[in-house]
């Protein structure tokens, strides 16, 4: 079989009938391109990250002097955590440094950028806990059922799926005596309820469990499809708090075709626009916000939560005026703020 294989830094392509041929041509374009790959974003020292910020990427540093700087890549914050949120800033088109943008402002968002994680991971654990009681709540009312035999059909529904789970691959991570789970894990390990294994999921296979047991025993209070796509924006948000990657970034693109029927819904209560909430981060944010208001029924937790996220949104949209309303990171704000004003009243 005649192939076209295009050796990598020419203009041309090579013919081969021989597949060893092309293989070994392939191998030498991957490992060039690896090798451009590896000098492109080889390790630089910190003076050479200042020098790649100020003169490369046009990062100013009019409140900062070098030593300062390089204090903060140092004891503070790496370089990619602290210089992620430069996507969120126009560069100039001719020279493609960035256009008026303060290493000082790239340090302040990823204050910010912390706080928010830190309100979201609390809003995603309390999630998780009123998630996991209605569960139990229903799987406790269900005379079908005896908390048993529910744990092996779970395991068994997941056998043709993509991601299978067996019940050792979810209990065994208590499998150590440092695990504060390890006494649980001692006495149920053989035969466990589905309270148990509960508490070893990720939150990952508890969204899996959910969308299992009530396509089996559907309930009236939600529609199953449109509360699962819910609870994976969830997820999303809660594995970036709890994992602390950055957030504030790429807030404004595109990503998603068709929204869930309650993120639309909510969008329209609070007044977000669909091409606002088609963004994966504003979706996975609405998420947050209405699976929140749904499971958690304490109402100091949402109370205390809200409060916690007014007062965040307020000092940020008043900290960063100076980088315009039409900044993606001022967009994202400006939404939050009308989602809380909106729990705040409801």
């Amino acid at each position: 079989m005649v192939r076209l294989i295009k050796i990598y830094g020419e203009n041309k392509m090579k013919i081969s009938e021989d597949p060893n041929i092309n293989e070994a041509f392939i191998k030498i374009k991957n490992n060039l391109l690896d090798r451009e790959h590896c000098k492109k974003y080889r390790k630089l020292s910190f003076d050479e990250l200042y020098e790649e910020l100020k003169d490369v990427k046009g990062i100013k540093f009019t409140d900062v002097t070098k030593e300062e700087a390089t204090a903060i890549l140092t004891d503070l914050n790496y370089y990619y955590k602290l210089t992620v949120y430069k996507r969120s800033f126009k560069r100039d088109k001719e020279t493609g440094k960035f256009i008026d943008l303060e290493f000082k402002t790239l340090c302040s968002i990823a204050s910010v950028d912390m706080q928010l994680r830190y309100l979201f991971a609390e809003a995603c654990m309390d999630i998780e806990h009123a998630l996991k009681t209605y569960i139990i709540s229903h799987i406790t009312n269900n005379d079908e059922i005896d908390g048993f035999e529910i744990v092996n059909r779970f395991i068994h529904s997941t056998t043709e799926k993509t991601n299978p789970l067996t019940l050792d691959g979810i209990m065994s991570k208590a499998n150590y005596p440092t695990h504060y789970q390890y006494n649980m894990y001692q006495v149920h390990k053989e035969t466990p309820p589905i309270w148990v294994v509960m508490e070893m999921m990720s939150f990952g296979d508890l969204v899996r469990f959910f969308a299992f047991y009530f396509k089996l025993y559907p309930s009236t209070d939600f529609d199953l499809f449109s509360m699962k796509s819910v609870l994976m924006g969830v997820k999303n948000i809660r594995n970036m708090s709890v994992h602390n990657n950055p957030f504030l970034f790429d807030l404004g693109i595109g990503e998603i075709d068709r929204p869930n029927k309650y993120i639309k819904l909510y969008g329209k209560e609070v007044g977000v626009g669909e091409w606002f909430y088609k963004s994966l981060k504003v979706n996975d944010t609405l998420s947050v916000f209405y699976a929140h208001r749904f499971f958690v029924k304490g109402e100091g937790s949402r109370k205390y939560r809200i409060d916690d996220f007014k007062k965040l949104i307020d000092r940020t949209i008043d900290r960063f005026k100076y980088i315009g309303s039409t900044n993606d990171i001022m967009y994202y704000f400006n939404i939050l703020s009308k989602v809380v004003d909106n729990q705040q009243s409801s």
